[in-house]
């Protein structure tokens, strides 16, 4: 099964559980494809490192997991999201933005991981 790395802004964000909560739903229930959250509270469970870094160190290693990433709105903002951009990009992974031409974007980024229509995922 395909899996998803989703992105964005977490640090001063006081909804960022239910936005990260939705884009899961979102996902899950329209493109089938697993998405991967890592702001779900069990992800960081008994994590000793809790600074920026130990949380970017296990956020990254779930992003190597996955064959995309889908982006949050805001996520320029994030210094964390653009790091996880710019690896997601570097590693040739297939990209897709919240809301901006989605659909679309949904579209290419599985037929670049060789599916042609989004039911094929289903």
């Amino acid at each position: 099964m395909i899996r998803c790395y989703i992105s964005g802004p977490i640090t001063d964000d006081p909804d960022y559980l239910d936005r990260f909560r939705a884009a899961t739903s979102h996902i899950a229930a329209n493109y089938g494809v697993l998405p991967l959250n890592p702001a779900a509270p069990t992800w960081h469970k008994g994590a000793t490192d809790t600074t920026w870094a130990g949380f970017m160190r296990r956020d990254i290693a779930l992003l190597l997991k996955c064959q995309m990433l889908y982006l949050l709105t805001g996520w320029k903002a994030s210094k964390g999201a653009t790091l996880e951009f710019t690896i997601a990009k570097h590693l040739g992974m297939p990209v897709v933005m919240e809301g901006r031409n989605e659909k679309q974007d949904w579209e290419d980024a599985l037929k670049s991981l060789g599916i042609e229509t989004i039911s094929e995922v289903r």
